[in-house]
């Protein structure tokens, strides 16, 4: 498996998102957020014109407990605005008739205070896999926590030909290489958390 190393501030899910946040110390702090309907985007830019694909269908599972984040993402629900684009987009380069989702799984291997409530700064690496290829990355994000919240950002490029996906190209129009993921959500702790208080 090839190892990717992103600089900090620009992972863009699907990230598969993503996304493993945190590095814990101590049972006292065993807790888990999970989120449904996280959002996702990517920025496209082409000698014609730049376009965003959006979803609010970003499942995510953190668990301070351990430092590991899961995040996935239906592919057939990012839209971008034009159906036409959106069919083409789906079947033609992503396939998603055969790999329907991009998922992200890892840990967290930077410091993370849970008793701040000031956003901080966290580096997550684990594996991303979009369109039946796997790499290892390495993003920066930034986490916000409340009593019963986490919030998280993070964004990095997704390198098109890295994961045998076909640069789309009609015409004069040519779709750039390199597309700009990025995730924003708001975790909540899950009920059957032990750790969590009323």
């Amino acid at each position: 498996m090839k190892q990717i190393n992103y600089p900090g501030g620009i992972f863009a899910v699907v990230a598969l998102v993503f996304s493993s946040l945190f590095t814990l110390a101590g049972a006292a702090h065993a807790q888990v957020y999970m989120t449904k309907h996280g959002h996702v985007q990517f920025v496209s830019h082409s000698t014609l014109e730049d376009f965003t694909g959006k979803s609010d269908y970003l499942v995510g599972r953190i668990n301070l407990a351990d430092s590991t984040v899961q995040f996935y993402i239906d592919l057939t629900t990012v839209s971008t605005g034009v159906r036409l684009r959106d069919e083409h987009m789906q079947e033609e380069y992503l396939q998603t008739d055969k790999y329907p989702f991009a998922q992200f799984s890892g840990k967290i291997v930077s410091s993370f205070n849970p008793a701040s409530a000031d956003t901080q700064q966290v580096t997550v690496k684990g594996t991303f896999k979009v369109h039946n290829v796997s790499h290892v990355i390495t993003v920066s994000g930034k986490v916000k926590i409340s009593p019963q919240k986490l919030y998280v950002y993070a964004a990095w490029p997704v390198k098109l030909g890295d994961y045998n996906i076909r640069i789309p190209q009609v015409l004069f129009m040519k779709v750039s290489p390199t597309q700009a993921v990025s995730i924003s959500t708001t975790l909540d702790r899950t009920k059957n958390d032990k750790s969590s208080k009323p």
